[in-house]
């Protein structure tokens, strides 16, 4: 069997969709999932390595130090959808269970805060209305602890 290598030329956007197919698979087991990661991977992009512990005697390669760390994904996240937006958005997020005194901000682009909405779970989905925003773009940031934990862009089109 004949071994291609080839050199990966990834722009920033390619990067990010092959970033946020890893995103959505909390498991890691979704095939498209595996894909992305093998291939930013190849590139160099990401350093990843299993965290199933495997009998030595079964392995062919030697244990090294580097490949014994693993590189786990933040357990916190926060997404806003639809994005662009119109009449409302979905946040889903997760923060650290420990957190308490949760809020989400919706802050415009000149520091100006337009909404806080107070969250009492550290992981959910909340419907927020945004009929009253002007067309522009938003900063929507998770607070907890008196401390910014999560932040993502919207933008309002109507």
């Amino acid at each position: 069997m004949e071994l291609i290598l080839r050199e990966f030329n990834f722009d920033s956007i390619q990067i990010k969709v092959l970033d946020s197919l890893i995103a959505v698979d909390t498991g890691y087991l979704f095939t498209p999932t595996v894909f992305a990661r093998n291939i930013l991977q190849a590139a160099g992009l990401i350093k990843y390595c299993e965290c199933v512990v495997i009998d030595p005697a079964l392995k062919s390669a030697v244990v090294t130090p580097e490949n014994k760390k693993c590189f786990l994904k933040e357990l916190s996240h926060l997404k806003i959808y639809p994005n662009p937006a119109n009449d409302y958005i979905v946040a889903d997020y997760k923060i650290d269970p420990s957190s308490s005194n949760i809020d989400l901000y919706i802050i415009g682009m000149d520091g100006k805060i337009f909404n806080i909405v107070k969250l009492f779970k550290t992981q959910d989905q909340k419907i927020i209305s945004i009929k009253t925003f002007d067309n522009g773009s938003y900063i929507v940031a998770i607070k907890a602890d008196e401390k910014v934990v999560q932040s993502c862009k919207l933008i309002i089109i109507r």
